[in-house]
């Protein structure tokens, strides 16, 4: 699992029976499996309830590290280091992505002049 999501920093969570979790860490690589897992027979829920019951799970990570993005940027907002302004962002995060107007990523390269 490590090498499918080595460049993620998605949390994952386990799903499977329960006395499976403790082997599975004790084998896991990946840095984001998170503590919590669902506990039960996946085979017999259906993906949507699975969904709802690992995001259940997720949820709270995902609200803290977005609330600890906010107050980085909130301590960043007075300094040159944060911006609202796109034709300041894009030059500055170059060459670390490329914005495609279709709403995805798209190959290229950005003129800085």
């Amino acid at each position: 699992m490590h090498e499918l999501l080595r460049e993620e920093t998605t949390p994952l969570v386990l799903a499977g029976v329960e006395y499976l979790f403790p082997i599975y860490r004790e084998a896991n690589t990946y840095p984001y499996l998170l503590e919590q897992g669902v506990a039960g027979n996946p085979d017999k829920l259906k993906a949507e309830t699975l969904r709802e019951k690992a995001w259940g799970i997720v949820e709270p990570s995902v609200l803290q590290n977005q609330q600890e993005a906010a107050a980085r940027y909130e301590e960043l907002a007075t300094t040159d280091r944060a911006s609202t302004n796109i034709s300041e962002i894009v030059p500055a995060a170059y060459p670390y992505f490329l914005l495609g107007t279709t709403g995805g990523d798209v190959a290229g390269w950005l003129s800085l002049t």
